[in-house]
C-alpha cells in the first residue's frame, strides 16, 4: 500500500471577500428555498354572491319603463299626426315598447340574475339556496316597481 499523501490543513481566510461571498451564498440559498416552497398557484377564491338591492333596481327599472313607454307613445302620436292608420300605429307602438322593455330588462337584470343561477344550469343542479335567492330577487324587482 502506498504511503498517504500529506495534506496541508485548511485555514480560514482572512479576506473580507470570503465573508461577503459566503453571506451572499447563504442569502441566495434562503431566497431560492422560499421561492421553491411557495404554494402552487390555484384558481383562487370563488367570489361570493354580489349584494344587489333588488327593490332599488326595480325602482330604477320602473323609471326606465316609463321613459321607454313615453318615447313609444310620442312616436305613435307623431305617426297619427302624419296620417298613418290607427291600427298600424297601435301595433307599432306596442311592438316598440315591448322591444325596449325587453332590452332594458336584459341589460339591467339578466347578468345579475345569471350570477344567481348561471345560464344552461340543469334544473336538477339548482340548489334550494339559489332558488330562494332568485325568488327574492324577483320579489324585490316587483316591489321596486310598486307591486305589493
Amino acid at each position: 500500500m502506498p504511503d498517504p499523501v500529506p495534506v496541508a490543513p485548511v485555514r480560514p481566510s482572512n479576506s473580507p471577500w470570503a465573508t461577503v461571498l459566503g453571506s451572499l451564498l447563504i442569502a441566495l440559498a434562503i431566497a431560492a428555498h422560499g421561492w421553491l416552497s411557495r404554494p402552487a398557484p390555484g384558481p383562487g377564491p370563488v367570489p361570493g354572491p354580489v349584494a344587489v338591492n333588488w327593490t332599488a333596481e326595480g325602482k330604477a327599472f320602473a323609471g326606465e319603463l316609463a321613459a321607454s313607454h313615453g318615447a313609444a307613445l310620442k312616436a305613435a302620436a307623431a305617426d297619427i299626426r302624419a296620417g298613418k292608420a290607427l291600427a298600424d300605429v297601435k301595433k307599432a307602438e306596442q311592438a316598440d315598447f315591448a322591444a325596449k322593455r325587453s332590452a332594458a330588462f336584459d341589460t339591467r337584470f339578466v347578468p345579475k340574475l345569471d350570477a344567481i343561477i348561471p345560464p344552461n344550469t340543469a334544473e336538477a343542479s339548482v340548489t334550494t339556496d339559489q332558488r330562494s335567492r332568485y325568488a327574492t330577487a324577483l320579489e324585490g324587482i316587483a316591489a321596486g316597481e310598486g307591486v305589493k
